[in-house]
């Protein structure tokens, strides 16, 4: 029987503003969300710009219980967002941020919460 938790909530958020597109928005979406879930960075915000035939950004930083990714589709308005961690953290307060952040809204969204304690 595995003994760690997991908690992991997927958000795919649609008619994102243009912070989907910039880099420093990314970054402190990031540090901004570890600090309300009470996660500390241990490395990154790393970031990386997308190809010609796929635009966007892909952003990751690891987390002391695991991790948070960004994936964002310029052409589609589009930010799909993984946080995941074996630390409890309130799902509804970290989807209502990304919410908030990329001003999308629930009826342009979709959230999968897993959890297994």
């Amino acid at each position: 029987m595995l003994k760690a938790k997991r908690y992991h909530i997927v958000c795919d958020l649609m008619k994102c503003n243009n912070k989907i597109n910039k880099k420093n928005e990314l970054i402190d979406f990031i540090v901004n969300l570890a600090q309300l879930i009470n996660m500390k960075i241990i490395k990154g915000p790393e970031i990386e710009k997308g190809t010609a035939k796929n635009p966007g950004l892909t952003a990751f930083a690891i987390i002391d219980y695991s991790h948070i990714s960004v994936h964002t589709f310029t052409k589609y308005n589009e930010a799909l967002i993984d946080i995941f961690s074996c630390k409890k953290y309130n799902a509804k307060k970290a989807f209502d941020f990304c919410l908030n952040f990329f001003e999308s809204d629930i009826n342009n969204s979709r959230i999968n919460k897993v959890c297994w304690e």
